[in-house]
């Protein structure tokens, strides 16, 4: 009888992981692929300051926290990394974050290991729309809850959510997240004013 091979892992250890990442620079691990984590253009920067300055009240009222360009990965098994991503905007609720640092050795030391509970992705100028496209449809398949894909050039804001349609929001449309943020709701043309 032969044994069929055993399915590659993918992923590093994660020793490996940080010492890549501390080398070569920011990466994701997409699927099969290690994606390089490509520089801002700073239009793009500026947006990303913009989102999470509009969070930032969550952060008050002690729900949660938000983190710019900051890695999670979806797992770490004895000693291996699977998945990674660094998405633009994160929130992670408080209850996630404090199950992460209770049970993660040396947290502080390490990505986050968790699903954030919000993940945004703005569009800039150098991004393919199928490119962040094929990266939400991994997030819904790592299971977030929540994905708004945020396009300043068109003024718009893609809502996905597991299971639904995406809703397209614009002009005097508001964003709400739910009960994931109580009482969060803003226009999308606030959202994209020079003064936010």
């Amino acid at each position: 009888m032969t044994l069929a091979p055993a399915p590659e892992r993918l992923g590093m250890s994660m020793e490996e992981f940080l010492c890549r990442s501390a080398t070569e620079g920011d990466f994701e691990i997409l699927g099969e692929e290690i994606v390089p984590k490509m520089s801002t253009v700073s239009g793009h920067s500026k947006s990303i300051k913009r989102l999470v300055r509009a969070l930032l009240p969550f952060e008050d009222k002690k729900l949660g926290e938000v983190f710019s360009e900051t890695t999670f990965i979806l797992e770490e098994t004895p000693d291996w990394v699977r998945g990674s991503r660094i998405p633009d905007v994160m929130w992670i609720s408080r209850e996630k974050l404090d199950a992460f640092y209770a049970l993660v050795p040396e947290a502080d030391s390490k990505p986050f290991i968790l699903l954030p509970d919000l993940v945004i992705e703005v569009l800039s100028p150098t991004d393919k729309y199928a490119e962040i496209a094929a990266k939400v449809d991994l997030y819904l398949r790592d299971g977030l809850g929540l994905i708004w894909m945020v396009d300043f050039d068109a003024q718009t804001v893609v809502v996905h959510a597991p299971g639904q349609p995406p809703v397209i929001l614009r002009g005097t449309d508001r964003l709400t997240a739910g009960d994931l943020l109580p009482g969060f709701s803003t226009p999308i043309a606030d959202l994209f004013s020079p003064s936010v």
